[in-house]
């Protein structure tokens, strides 16, 4: 059994998808599971239609534009505008319209999952009935039956025991009489019913979680690079290709920000020591980058990571004095009440600095609480740069930066500087 991923950055557009076919024409008679992500810049379309939507104001035309997008793709393989494949597009489009309408009072992070989640629902439905216009037989496996998550919704946290109950009830049963399957990324169900996500970018863990709940021998993410570079190869001509990283140079990087490759995917690979290919979507036969649990043959090469658009929120009392321990635990209340991450802080006498994402929904709601307590302050605009080995790295790129707030630890620098637009 192996795994792959195809994410949204490759599926662009009809050539695209004509090119995942050549790749799983390939795949022979090995038992594969497929994770796919949603179309190009869907997520993003999405979540600009449900901000308007729960603003109260038109979003007819995105809509449209949308559904037209989807359309074209599926009308390039199936001239008969009367094959299922468009009527099954449109009643995706009006369950999506009837919950951006009819949900505006629901909670905005179940909202967000029950809206957000079509682009993977579109993109496999499109999928499915491309691969069988291509006669490869293949069972489309629906991920809100399958991943069963908590109740935390936009970054749900998965329920192991009760998706491993899943796996063996719906999909185990299947592999004796069919080899290829398609599923969705990213999302998966609540223990209470209502649609989850996985987080941003989370088909990678998508992936992670049916390679560790099926005893996959690899899972290969394919990407619209040759693979994972020490730093964004589209943005620096001089990036190296990491042909091998073991699982804790992976974790690392992902942590820090590195966009190849979700945070939580490492984990359950690495408790089954489940290898990860992360390869070009376009060049098949190239190696890519291998992530396994060997160490031995490793360089120790710096990688330079870039995380845009972050706000520095800046914490004081409002009394003058320095803050104490009952200050600081009150503040992380409030960051893990609303699930915001803290990217990096820092803490002097009188402030406590701290980097998060600009989420536009969570923001104004933290405001709100902190300063019921606190002075604060914010800057936008910033970027968040994070060298690994650093007193190895030749890249300059603070050289003349504005530096907010910096740490150093266990041989990654992370600095907090104004915005870096390459």
């Amino acid at each position: 059994m192996q795994i792959y991923k195809f994410g949204g950055g490759s599926l662009i557009d009809h050539k695209a998808i004509e090119q995942a076919i050549k790749i799983v024409d390939n795949i022979h008679n090995e038992p594969t599971l497929i994770v796919i992500s949603a179309f190009a810049k869907t997520t993003n379309a999405l979540e600009n239609i449900l901000f308007l939507a729960r603003n109260h104001m038109d979003f007819s035309n995105d809509l449209l534009n949308l559904k037209n997008f989807h359309e074209k793709i599926a009308s390039y393989f199936f001239k008969n505008l009367n094959h299922p494949i468009f009527s099954d597009i449109n009643q995706c489009f009006q369950q999506l319209e009837h919950a951006l309408y009819n949900y505006k009072n629901w909670e905005y992070d179940i909202h967000y999952d029950a809206t957000i989640s079509y682009g993977e629902i579109l993109s496999t439905t499109i999928l499915h009935y491309i691969f069988d216009y291509f006669h490869i037989p293949n069972v489309l496996l629906d991920a809100r039956d399958i991943i069963i998550t908590d109740t935390q919704h936009r970054d749900a946290i998965v329920n192991w025991e009760l998706t491993n109950k899943m796996i063996d009830e719906k999909v185990k049963p299947l592999l004796q009489s069919n080899n290829l399957f398609l599923t969705q990324g990213f999302i998966g169900r609540s223990i209470d019913g209502y649609v989850s996500t996985l987080g941003r970018e989370g088909s990678d863990f998508s992936a992670a979680i049916f390679a560790n709940c099926l005893d996959a021998k690899a899972v290969t993410i394919w990407k619209d690079v040759p693979g994972i570079f020490n730093a964004n190869p589209k943005l620096f001509k001089n990036a190296v290709l990491l042909h091998h990283i073991d699982y804790k140079e992976a974790f690392t990087l992902a942590y820090y920000g590195a966009t190849v490759l979700h945070p939580k995917t490492i984990k359950p690979l690495q408790n089954k020591k489940i290898k990860l290919f992360v390869k070009d979507f376009y060049n098949p036969t190239l190696d890519g980058t291998l992530i396994d649990d060997n160490t031995s043959d490793d360089e120790h090469i710096s990688s330079l990571i870039i995380k845009n658009d972050q706000v520095l929120v800046s914490i004081a009392p409002k009394n003058l004095l320095f803050l104490n321990e009952n200050d600081l635990s009150l503040i992380f209340y409030t960051f893990a009440d609303l699930n915001i991450r803290i990217n990096l802080m820092q803490l002097d006498a009188f402030n406590f600095y701290v980097c998060v994402n600009n989420d536009i929904v969570k923001l104004p709601i933290l405001l709100n609480k902190l300063n019921e307590s606190f002075n604060t302050d914010l800057t936008y605009n910033l970027s968040l740069v994070t060298i690994t080995y650093y007193d190895k790295s030749d890249f300059d790129i603070l050289n003349n930066s504005k530096i907010y707030i910096e740490q150093i630890n266990d041989n990654i620098k992370q600095c907090l500087v104004d915005s870096i637009n390459l």
